[in-house]
């Protein structure tokens, strides 16, 4: 007799026009979750597929949950709407079903989760260029030092526990990898050889990196204060060289006031966008997310048993002083 694991495993799959793969990928996960699982689901969501995707699943034979949205929407909001219905004590994410993975990989990610780990991401050995800069800017510029580096991943596997956490961090994740991390969680990557093409688009990938970079860290608020910094500069410089010009007498008439105006007001509009992109950066921290997060929450019974004692041993006391008092005022 094969033992099965007990605990219930949720797979989400996000797709969008991927009647190409659909068949085949999903019969394959759905037989290595039979081979290993005692009770799993596996649950579709279709980002407003435009192809033959909604048919091909319909005339599939498999016991399968399938969402469909009234809209396109992003990976991540695909990805919510599956977690959101999933039941599972585990939750498998996989944002694009063309990446060539093996089925088995899921399980390997499960048996890792078992060291203790409450996400587990999945990834490419090999990634472009444009992502490599991408995760080292954001690895550099978080608003405080996280103790696991990001990196892209393809799947990603988390315990109920730490879908519970995300809370903590916001209600509506911008990039999700990012969000587990922040959590404070016990998080592992796990490195192996994929063959994945990002099919977004570039307006798509350059939105998705911009949003992050906004919402998790300084360095768009940073930059544009660097930036008027600058700015400022140069209007100092181009004021002392304006002066000087105009004491020499070497100007043409009005071109002294009219540089430094023009200097002065470009300066004040860098300064005032500064202070909006701070304000903006201190609303979007607020947002949504509690104020910090933690990781475990120690009690130490003992301790507070014996504080409880005390408490109560001051509490008799100060009750016999008054009685004394009552005791003592009523003989007067």
């Amino acid at each position: 007799m094969k033992n099965f694991e007990e605990n219930y495993i949720s797979v989400i799959i996000a797709i969008r026009n991927d009647e190409k793969f659909l068949v085949q990928k999903i019969t394959d996960i759905y037989s290595m979750l039979d081979n290993h699982f005692k009770y799993f689901e596996v649950i579709v969501v279709d980002n407003f597929s435009n192809d033959n995707t909604l048919k091909v699943l319909a005339e599939l034979k498999l016991p399968i949950t399938i969402i469909t949205l009234s809209r396109q929407h992003s990976t991540q909001q695909v990805l919510t709407a599956g977690i959101e219905a999933a039941i599972g004590d585990y939750i498998v994410e996989i944002p694009d079903i063309s990446v060539d993975f093996k089925c088995e990989s899921i399980f390997d990610l499960y048996k890792k989760s078992q060291e203790g780990f409450d996400f587990i991401f999945l990834t490419p050995r090999k990634i472009r260029w444009s992502s490599i800069y991408f995760y080292k800017m954001l690895n550099r510029n978080f608003r405080s030092a996280i103790s696991t580096p990001i990196m892209s991943s393809v799947i990603t596997l988390s315990s109920r526990r730490g879908q519970n956490k995300t809370i903590d961090v916001g209600e509506n994740p911008v990039n999700r990898t990012v969000t587990y991390v922040l959590t404070g969680l016990k998080c592992n990557f796990v490195s192996v050889d994929v063959t994945y093409y990002n099919r977004r688009n570039f307006a798509e990938n350059t939105r998705f990196m911009i949003d992050t970079l906004i919402y998790y860290t300084d360095f768009i608020s940073q930059s544009i204060v660097k930036l008027t910094l600058l700015f400022a500069a140069l209007t100092a410089a181009g004021v002392v060289h304006a002066l000087i010009f105009y004491l020499m007498g070497a100007t043409i008439s009005g071109w002294a006031s009219t540089f430094l105006l023009c200097s002065t007001s470009f300066c004040a509009i860098f300064l005032i966008l500064a202070v909006i992109c701070k304000y903006l950066d201190h609303i979007l921290a607020a947002n949504n997310a509690k104020n910090y997060t933690f990781c475990s929450l120690i009690k130490k019974e003992k301790e507070m048993n014996d504080a409880a004692e005390n408490s109560d041993h001051n509490n008799y006391n100060l009750q016999q002083e008054f009685v004394d008092k009552e005791i003592r005022r009523d003989a007067a």
